[in-house]
Order: C-alpha cells, then sequence, then structure tokens
C-alpha cells in the first residue's frame, strides 16, 4: 500500500529495536528447564461446541499472550498450525450452563463471534476464566498506556533518568515518542505479501499473493477471499528473527525465523518502505507478551513505592511468578459496555444488583429501565468497590460528596473541588454525604488522593496521541467534552451545557492541565481519496471532501453507506495498521491527505460502487445521533435481556 513513510525515523526505530533485550523464557514452560518454548498463561482439554455441527468436540487449547488457540491433540512443542485460533482482546466472557454441563462459558470476539466452551469441573472453568480475563488485555495499546503511565510517573518523581538506567522490561520503546506518534494504538501490520508458505523449501513454491495480519505477539496468513476470522497460519513470534534478503528488482524479500522451534517463513514486499515497516512491526510484536506485561507492571510497583528525588532503584524480579492481580486488570480496561472510552480514572459503574449503568447517546447515566441516574444512587465497578458521583474508585477513608442541595461534588487533576458545571467548592466549605449528614475534614481531604490518578492519566493520554490527533481538552474534574467547542458554552460529560470559560481546562504539551481556550487548529482541506487493496493490486473506490476540522469519524459518517454495501464492518488502515473507535474521532482527516486505504471483514474483490461526498455534508449530526442511537439500543437489548445484569468478577468464585 503506497502509504507515506518517514523512512528516517523508521531507521532510527529499527537501529532501537536491535538493542531490546530477547524475551525471558519463565517457569511453566511446555518443557521445563528448556529454553525453546517460552509459558503459556494456561493449557488444557475443553470440550467446544462445533460451529456448523452444534455438537461437543474435545480440543487440546492453549491460552498464549492474547490467543487462545486449539489442537485436535496434544504436540509437545505447540509449534503445528492450530485448527482454532481466537483473539481475545476486549471480548466478552459469559460463564453459563448448557446441554446438562454445568461449567460452560462463551467468548465472543470483538469481530462478533462467539465460541461455547465446557471444562470438567468448576475449578477449571473459574481458572480459564481468570487467564482470559488476563489474556483479553495484553495488546499493543495496554502496552503503550502502561509504558507511557510508567515514564509520566517517573518524571512526577523526577527518577526518570534513573529508571531509565535501570528498567525493569527494557520496553523502553513503547514509550518512544517518535514510535507513538505514528502509530496507531491497535499496533501490529497488516497487508498483502508475497510467500511460498510456511516452512516451505526454496524454490519448492512459487510466492503467491496472501494476505497477512500481525496481532500482538502473533502472525496471521489468510489466502485470496478467506474471511479474516479464519487464518490458513499462524506464527509466534516470541524468539523470532527478522532478516533482511538480498533482493532483485521489485523485490524487497525479509525472512521470519524462529529459534525455538523450525518455523520459518520468507516474505516478499512491494516496497523498501513496507519492508523496513514489517521488520519493525515485527520486532515490537514479539514483545506484546503476557512476560513483558507483568514486567510493565513490575516497573510501575516500584515506581509507585520510590519517593521524589530518589537515588536508587530496588532491584527488580526479573522472573515475576505472581498472577496478575484483580486491580490490574480492571485498569488495563479502558472502555465501558458500550464500547466508549472510558474517562481517565473512572470504571463501568452497576447498581447494588449487580446491573450496568450505561451513557446514552447524549451523555446521561442511565439504568437497565431507561431512567436517568441521580447523582447519589449507590454504585459499584465490576469488583464491588464503591464509586463516588463521576464513576471513580472512591479511596479509602473517602465518600461521594454532594453540597447541601444536593449537587455531586468531584476532585479535579488539580486537587480542587468542582461541581459538573466548573463552578470551584472551596475544600472547607460544607461538604455532605448521599444522606445529607455532613462529613468531617479528614473524610474530605481522603477524597483527594484520587487527583494524582486523575493527573496522571490524563498526561499519559495525550502523549498517546499519534500525529495529527486533536488537542486533548478536559473540564474542570478531568472530562473530555461532548459537544461543540466553540462558542460561549460546551456539552460536559454528562451531556450539560456549561460555560466553557469557567468549566474548560485544556492539556498542553507537556501534559499539564492549565486554563484557558485551545486555540483553533490550523490544517489544509481537500479531497481524500478512498483505496481498497486485494490480491489484483490497490483501486480508488470513492472519495470526500474535507475540511479543517474533518475527523476520520466524520470520513466514516460520509461513506459509511456506501461501503456497507459490499462489508458489514471495515475499516480505516494507516501505516498498514487499522484505527480503533477512539483514534478516529480524534485524528484529523487532513493528516492523511491525499489518501487512506480501507478494509472490510472478509478479503474478497470490493464491490462498492464509485462515491463521491461533498464538503456540506460535513458534521451530518443527524447521520451520527442515528449510528450512535442505533449502537445504543443494540446494546440496551443485551442488558434487558439479561446478558449483562450480572457484576463480573474476573477472579471470584461465583
Amino acid at each position: 500500500m503506497a502509504f507515506k513513510l518517514d523512512m528516517d525515523k523508521l531507521d532510527k526505530l529499527t537501529e532501537d529495536l536491535k538493542k531490546l533485550e530477547m524475551p525471558k523464557v519463565f517457569k511453566g514452560s511446555a518443557k521445563e528447564g528448556d529454553a525453546a518454548i517460552p509459558m503459556f498463561q494456561c493449557k488444557g482439554y475443553l470440550e467446544k461446541m462445533g460451529t456448523k455441527k452444534k455438537q461437543w468436540y474435545k480440543r487440546f487449547f492453549v491460552l498464549r499472550d492474547s490467543f487462545l488457540l486449539s489442537y485436535n491433540l496434544q504436540k509437545s512443542d505447540f509449534t503445528v498450525e492450530p485448527n482454532k485460533c481466537i483473539h481475545l482482546i476486549k471480548c466478552k466472557l459469559e460463564m453459563l450452563s448448557q446441554d446438562k454441563k454445568d461449567f460452560c462459558f462463551a467468548v465472543t470476539t470483538q469481530e462478533k463471534d462467539r465460541f461455547l466452551f465446557a471444562a470438567e469441573t468448576k475449578k477449571e472453568q473459574q481458572s480459564w476464566r481468570k487467564d482470559i480475563e488476563i489474556g483479553r488485555i495484553i495488546s499493543h495499546k495496554n502496552m503503550v498506556k502502561l509504558a507511557v503511565e510508567n515514564q509520566c510517573l517517573a518524571e512526577t518523581k523526577n527518577v526518570a533518568n534513573l529508571v531509565k538506567q535501570h528498567s525493569a522490561s527494557a520496553l523502553s520503546i513503547f514509550s518512544n515518542q517518535d514510535y507513538i506518534k505514528r502509530t496507531p494504538l491497535t499496533g501490529g501490520a497488516e497487508g498483502w505479501l508475497k510467500t511460498p508458505g510456511f516452512c516451505a523449501q526454496q524454490g519448492k513454491a512459487k510466492p503467491k499473493k496472501c494476505y497477512f495480519m500481525l496481532k500482538d505477539s502473533h502472525i496471521l496468513m489468510f489466502q485470496n477471499g478467506d474471511v479474516l476470522k479464519k487464518p490458513r497460519g499462524v506464527m509466534y513470534l516470541v524468539g523470532t528473527m527478522v532478516e533482511e534478503m538480498a533482493s532483485k528488482d521489485n523485490e524487497f524479500k525479509f525472512t521470519l525465523k524462529s529459534s525455538h522451534c523450525a518455523d520459518f517463513i520468507e516474505l516478499l514486499a512491494s516496497s523498501e518502505a513496507q519492508r523496513k515497516r514489517w521488520m519493525s512491526a515485527l520486532k515490537v510484536g514479539s514483545r506484546v507478551t503476557y512476560g513483558d506485561f507483568k514486567l510493565l507492571l513490575k516497573e510501575h510497583e516500584l515506581l509507585q513505592g520510590l519517593k521524589e528525588g530518589d537515588k536508587s532503584v530496588p532491584e527488580p524480579d526479573l522472573t515475576p511468578e505472581q498472577d496478575i492481580k484483580e486491580a490490574e486488570i480492571t485498569a488495563a480496561i479502558d472502555a465501558d459496555l458500550v464500547d466508549d472510552e472510558l474517562e481517565p480514572g473512572t470504571a463501568q459503574p452497576y447498581d447494588a444488583d449487580g446491573n450496568p449503568m450505561l451513557r446514552n447517546p447524549e451523555g446521561k447515566l442511565i439504568d437497565k429501565d431507561g431512567n436517568e441516574v441521580d447523582p447519589k444512587t449507590t454504585r459499584f465497578n465490576a469488583q464491588g468497590t464503591q464509586l463516588d458521583p463521576f464513576n471513580r474508585p472512591l479511596p479509602d477513608g473517602a465518600k461521594p460528596m454532594f453540597t447541601g442541595d444536593g449537587k455531586a461534588i468531584g476532585v479535579g487533576p488539580d486537587g480542587k473541588h468542582y461541581l459538573p458545571d466548573g463552578t470551584e467548592v472551596a475544600q472547607n466549605a460544607p461538604h455532605f454525604d448521599a444522606d445529607g449528614a455532613k462529613l468531617d475534614v479528614t473524610t474530605i481531604q481522603n477524597a483527594n488522593t484520587v487527583a494524582e490518578t486523575l493527573d496522571l492519566q490524563i498526561k499519559a493520554r495525550e502523549k498517546m496521541k499519534g500525529d495529527g490527533a486533536l488537542k486533548e481538552e478536559v473540564d474542570a474534574l478531568g472530562r473530555t467534552f461532548r459537544g461543540p467547542t466553540d462558542g460561549e458554552t460546551i456539552v460536559n460529560a454528562d451531556g450539560e451545557e456549561v460555560p466553557a470559560i469557567t468549566a474548560r481546562r485544556i492539556v498542553n504539551d507537556q501534559g499539564k492541565v492549565v486554563e484557558g481556550v485551545a486555540p483553533k487548529q490550523e490544517g489544509k482541506q481537500g479531497t481524500l481519496i478512498i483505496k481498497v487493496e486485494d490480491e489484483d493490486g490497490a483501486k480508488e473506490v470513492g472519495n470526500c471532501e474535507i475540511n479543517e476540522h474533518t475527523t476520520m469519524r466524520d470520513v466514516r459518517l460520509k461513506i459509511d453507506g456506501d461501503m456497507r454495501k459490499s462489508y458489514e464492518q471495515w475499516v480505516f488502515l494507516v501505516n498498514y495498521i487499522a484505527l480503533n473507535k477512539s483514534e478516529e474521532a480524534e485524528v484529523l482527516a487532513n493528516n492523511h491527505l491525499p489518501e487512506v486505504y480501507v478494509r472490510g471483514v472478509e478479503l474478497k474483490a470490493m464491490r462498492t460502487p464509485k462515491f463521491s461526498k461533498s464538503l456540506k455534508e460535513h458534521h451530518n449530526k443527524q447521520e451520527e445521533a442515528k449510528v450512535a442511537k442505533n449502537e445504543f439500543e443494540e446494546m440496551m437489548k443485551k442488558v434487558r435481556g439479561g446478558n449483562f445484569l450480572k457484576k463480573v468478577n474476573p477472579l471470584g468464585d461465583d
């Protein structure tokens, strides 16, 4: 694909990657004491319901990083091609009983594919449940998020240089700003490459064009016409070596070889830029692992224990044997049940009976019956920890705070107290609990500890933005806005109009929250060409006019109707990586002029008729509201049907 890449920065990234330590092998390997096989989070036999024939089949399953792989028989090295490959990132997990089997569970992927499994005992069911909950958070985005938060925490405590010298993870690439600026948070890479196939002997097979997708620590190969969820080959990246090969004219070869087994594959890119982008992405993918995620968590724990200006860092444990903790799983979940990105410091709220509270398209928090939730309603996160009126876990010794007339009071990232409209409340002013009882000074002060978490997460979120992203704007409580950013008023996270001059806070280049109105971002307007690529090559399918305010989300709203004539689901591709939902909403479209590629769920010839969208359709609020309403109604149907009525406790026994 003809993407524009900065070759100098790409060369620098390649050099940085060479300096990274190779992943370690931990206890729990398939071959104890043998460095050939990295550890798995979980492995064992399960019964799986067939997708075509509705009957149970016994299979051997391996949970490795963010993938659940199945095999017909147990293999000693797990290097053979699996017969099922399930990507767990952001999957939905349900515990249930079916067909007289008491210990079932279902996994629904981001692509809406649902798989039903049955364990033999409750203990096995709960073991798989816990490990799948961990597997669903081991993603490129979460590695970047954690690495950036660690960097921000080190800077806050003035120990950044010290930590850089004694990094527990050697994963500095995930917090490297040059890397983040040009790499969508989804990470990985995808696109068409030529190959003779996995483990093909040189000269024995003619290279064919296949679609490759790098997801976290695995690379998947799809043959032409195959649905993306059915790869014809899978290769694990930990312990692999990526080597550039001598090439002829218009051939840009590189190989991927595993030092742990006999797996290898030869790949041919269409350009030098494509070859370098893939080689860099494959090296990064080898670090998106269970072990390295735990090391980043260990680094975070060490940083939290440091004091400002410390001159030494405790020696880290490089072979962590402790399981990832329940609180760490919760902290890595960054979206609510409607898949909207959570505000800094917040969690998905549930009522006392475990029923979820959801934000409707207007921003109002509603219960399962569609009624607006009163700010004084007691609410909890998935683990049963009580939340404040802004859905943030209450610090120890704190209580939900209100004014005498029942307005919610929250702590901002600056440690001050505010109402939802941005009005400051003096900390020595009367604060009351939900029952109207006056709170004592100590209880009020205990709530202030949330400010450090808010400030850290806001800084990290700004640092995680790529090139061309809109500048971060938050209100006094650290929440992003939902409505227009021009004029005297602005719509806050609750869907309420508040005075822009009193409520707005702007995050500057250093991640600091400051007062003032954000300057308008300059940008050019033009025509963005929409392209797809299949086995026959790249082709233009349409275009749309954009201006300096148009986001990729706006472009989606313009062309979605035409795209859905061929693809039920589709994504934008930037530098061979799919943009996620939150990135679309904040990335300016003019950053991708003159062209952007799209990819549907299936690999088939594109049949979308030519389309051209004019600039007058920009910010089509009616269409945007219609899409949001339809998505929300689909979720509410599931909630009313009982699918999400039980409080989720990833590590519980219930």
